[in-house]
């Protein structure tokens, strides 16, 4: 952007005014302020923010990877158990006599009647053979949840694979049929 010659005359002629010179003294004072405290306390100001906010996510950051050690730990931890324990689940004696000892006391405990039970040996996968059981019970409906939830609590590796409820009759009762699979070890003596 050029000037005119016309307009450095004109600027020229208004810097004759006392308000004018005293105006534009007063502008190049501002400025000089305003670099001072640009300079002088702002941009120090601003390093330290900028310090501190750098110093305050690196302790997040370390906070942040502190606690997710910590739940991988606990995850951990809790993994080894549950390795331990269904460790000693494939150990346990797990042949249909003891299956049917243990579904027995657990239908039991939970108040609910066993009106059929089949059995029926897997083969061998990954060094595991599971044992099918198809059983049908019946009882009331928290009876039968109490029964279930029973499952993972016996001393052997048992799953409910499938489950079917079915209302009975002119009766509040319910029979459910229950497919359940117990994994033993391969390498483990099968009793019957």
């Amino acid at each position: 952007m050029r000037l005119s010659r016309n307009t450095w005359i004109d600027f020229a002629f208004a810097l004759r005014h006392p308000w004018v010179r005293a105006g534009l003294a007063s502008a190049a004072a501002a400025l000089a302020i305003l670099l001072l405290v640009v300079f002088a306390y702002w941009r120090p100001a601003y390093d330290r923010y900028a310090a501190l906010a750098g110093r305050v996510e690196s302790l997040r950051k370390d906070l942040v990877g502190a606690m997710r050690d910590e739940a991988l730990a606990r995850t951990y931890d809790k993994t080894r158990k549950d390795i331990v324990r269904l460790e000693k689940k494939l150990d346990a004696e797990s042949g249909q006599a003891a299956l049917v000892d243990n579904v027995t006391n657990l239908a039991r405990k939970s108040h609910v009647s066993v009106i059929s039970e089949s059995y029926e040996e897997g083969h061998e996968d990954s060094g595991y053979v599971p044992l099918f059981q198809v059983i049908a019970l019946e009882g009331g409906y928290d009876d039968i949840r109490q029964f279930l939830s029973g499952v993972q609590r016996l001393p052997t590796w048992t799953v409910v694979r499938e489950t079917r409820l079915e209302r009975m009759h002119h009766s509040r009762a319910i029979k459910a049929i229950l497919t359940l699979v117990t994994y033993r070890k391969a390498s483990k003596q099968i009793g019957s």
